[in-house]
């Protein structure tokens, strides 16, 4: 099975080659959202670690300590060894799916995305508790309620490059937050 690091090191290769900006919080947030779809299409995890429930969305805590050392900025290069090859066909459709609908926003439009009402992450999310895994079987029910095609977009009103605020100003995608 694959590790999270290999499913974030195709993330990072893949905005490496599309010339695209990817920080460590947006890429833990295609992780979830990989994730997700791996335990409803799939029927299995893509990766065994299991995502935590952060002040900012779902996080893989291996993932974000690799990524750490860029800070907010965009990462430059993939953790370790990397090998596209350890991945299956089905694997790389999924994936190639979850960028299809969700690379183009912004980690704080997708941040907004894992925060809405009835996610697995504001199911489980305590601001006094850390730790918290976002269990698999709870993002699997989720997830069976969403749909991977990337004509559809996420049910609810996010800029491709931002997002609006309780107060309807558009945020504009900043990646300045230290936490995934």
């Amino acid at each position: 099975m694959l590790k999270a690091i290999d499913v974030a090191n195709y993330f990072v290769d893949s905005s490496r080659v599309l010339g695209a900006r990817i920080s460590n919080m947006k890429l833990n947030k295609l992780l979830y959202f990989a994730q997700g779809y791996s335990l409803s299409c799939l029927e299995k995890p893509l990766f065994e670690e299991d995502l935590q429930a952060w002040q900012h969305g779902p996080v893989a805590p291996s993932v974000y300590n690799a990524f750490k050392s860029y800070g907010p900025g965009s990462i430059e290069h993939v953790s370790g060894e990397y090998n596209v090859s350890v991945f299956s066909d089905e694997q790389v459709d999924l994936l190639t799916a979850v960028m299809h609908k969700y690379f183009r926003y912004s980690a704080w439009g997708l941040r907004e995305l894992t925060h809405q009402k009835g996610t697995p992450w504001r199911q489980v999310y305590d601001e006094n508790a850390r730790n918290v895994v976002i269990e698999k079987k709870l993002m699997k029910e989720f997830f069976d309620t969403q749909d991977l095609s990337h004509e559809s977009r996420p049910s609810i009103d996010v800029e491709y490059i931002g997002y609006h605020d309780k107060n309807g100003v558009l945020i504009l995608p900043t990646d300045d937050a230290d936490e995934g």
